[in-house]
């Protein structure tokens, strides 16, 4: 702020000489009707009546400044931060039991195969560790789940064939949100990422 008086203070300076002087000049010579004046007198009061007009053009515009100043400070006070980190990023306890589970029998006679699926809990809270098997295939993928503000809660729901299901989880408002497909067809186990989902602070302004 005292840098930025500075400049208005050179430049309402140099205004003055400008536009005062000159007028000053002008009333000196021709009165402010037009006339001829002379006289010191005249002159003097004149020039005193057009630096009262500088210094009170001056005063307003640095308290026009001053409110500006104590207003942009009003905002930043009025600044709404949202973060989601009331979930702690490491669990204490890593379970060893299965948080969702989805299994579908092979009807083939020769062999007890199966289509299933085992989600597991990892030392991060939001990462996820899936185990899958169709018929002699095993394999594993990871899944990250968004922080919400809240524990991750993780389902399984069947998909449209009798080999593939939909792996989510539920949000705030508890409604499920899918995140990957789990397929199985002839010789092939196929994960496919049905949603993306982001979460991240931000910063409001009022």
């Amino acid at each position: 702020m005292g840098h930025r008086s500075l400049v208005v203070q050179d430049y309402l300076y140099y205004l003055g000489r400008c536009v005062c002087f000159p007028l000053c000049f002008c009333s000196r010579n021709f009165g402010i009707y037009g006339k001829k004046r002379d006289g010191v007198t005249k002159f003097a009061h004149h020039t005193y009546f057009f630096m009262k007009l500088y210094y009170f053009l001056f005063i307003s515009f640095l308290a026009s400044c001053s409110q500006n100043s104590d207003s942009s400070k009003d905002k930043k006070s009025d600044t709404t931060i949202i973060s989601y980190d009331t979930i702690p990023p490491v669990r204490k306890t890593v379970s060893s039991k299965p948080v969702a589970t989805y299994s579908m029998p092979i009807d083939d006679p020769a062999y007890h195969w199966s289509f299933a699926i085992s989600i597991y809990e990892t030392p991060k809270t939001f990462r996820y560790l899936m185990k899958l098997q169709y018929k002699a295939m095993f394999a594993t993928d990871t899944l990250k789940i968004p922080n919400f503000g809240i524990s991750p809660i993780i389902q399984i729901k069947p998909g449209k064939d009798s080999l593939s299901c939909i792996v989510g989880f539920l949000d705030k408002k508890k409604e499920f949100k899918e995140y990957k497909l789990i397929s199985a067809k002839g010789d092939k186990l196929k994960v496919t990422i049905l949603k993306s989902y982001y979460v991240g602070g931000y910063m409001t302004a009022y």
